[in-house]
């Protein structure tokens, strides 16, 4: 703020912008619910349409298709995932988890990261990550690999270990030295096997049931979050439209796009605050140039 007053800055506070004045493809000001302001340059810094309540509703995309500036489309990204099935698990969170998402036969991504088991589905930094890059592709299924070191055939081995070595323990009891209590109990009853089982009890194929899940833990895709959950917005303003030295549209003079609001998205890590901070920046610095 002191900065501002130090400048002279002007702040209209509680008073909406509409619209985007352009006069023979140059910027003369804006329109707002109060009035209409002149001026040289304008930059549009709405963000997407993500995080509805900071304000943030998709305004400077409407004012850009307005204009005639090209908008990709719009999807929610950095988002939880929701499955047709349900499951006790809400709360649950694993380390190092194998991720890959299918649409029938095709494998739209593979990666291994962290995740998080919700009301609705899964979360975590690996599905969030995920979401990003098939939230449009429509996937169908999910399947996680909980023990992705291993080779199924290692898997089937280690459990054989273990149950030779505990062998009047249960099934279940020596299950939970690979994957946590909570998560047992699912698999057991997914496989519908016995939660009294013992392991000297237990089948070979019982055995290999249980290493193909752990290996093979899949889920139907129901949906991905709204917007209203969104961490960011997957598309925007096409950047082949804006000149990066200035971030100022090739076709409208004086006016000036940054941050979310244009086609710029990357992972989770601070990456897009600091696209927001850099375009930004670039927008503020060049304002001279703009104003030619």
């Amino acid at each position: 703020m002191c900065l501002l007053r130090k400048n002279n800055v002007i702040l209209h506070m509680d008073e909406a912008c509409t619209n985007v004045v352009v006069e023979e493809d140059r910027v003369v000001g804006i329109k707002t619910d109060k009035g209409t302001y002149s001026f040289d340059v304008v930059i549009v810094a709405t963000g997407g349409k993500s995080f509805v309540s900071t304000g943030s509703s998709g305004d400077g995309y409407k004012w850009a298709q307005n204009l005639d500036i090209k908008v990709s489309d719009l999807y929610p990204g950095l988002v939880a995932l929701r499955t047709k099935e349900d499951f006790d698990l809400a709360g649950l969170s694993l380390s190092n988890v194998g991720i890959q998402i299918k649409k029938g036969k095709k494998v739209l991504y593979k990666e291994c990261g962290d995740i998080l088991f919700t009301h609705e589905g899964l979360s975590g930094p690996a599905i969030l990550a995920m979401s990003s890059y098939v939230i449009n592709s429509k996937p169908e299924r999910i399947i996680l690999d909980l023990i992705c070191d291993k080779s199924i055939d290692e898997v089937d081995m280690l459990l054989l270990e273990r149950m030779n070595h505990s062998s009047n323990k249960k099934l279940s009891h020596i299950l939970e030295t690979m994957i946590p209590k909570r998560l047992v109990q699912y698999v057991m009853n997914r496989l519908y096997i016995d939660d009294s089982l013992k392991a000297n009890e237990t089948t070979k194929a019982q055995r290999r049931s249980i290493s193909e899940l752990l290996k093979c833990l899949d889920f139907e895709v129901s949906s991905f979050a709204g917007f209203e959950q969104a961490m960011i917005t997957v598309g925007g303003i096409k950047t082949n439209q804006i000149q990066p030295q200035t971030m100022e549209t090739k076709k409208i003079k004086g006016l000036k796009f940054v941050g979310e609001v244009l086609d710029l998205d990357a992972q989770t890590g601070g990456y897009n605050l600091q696209i927001a901070w850099t375009t930004g920046y670039v927008a503020g610095s060049t304002l001279k140039e703009g104003a030619n």
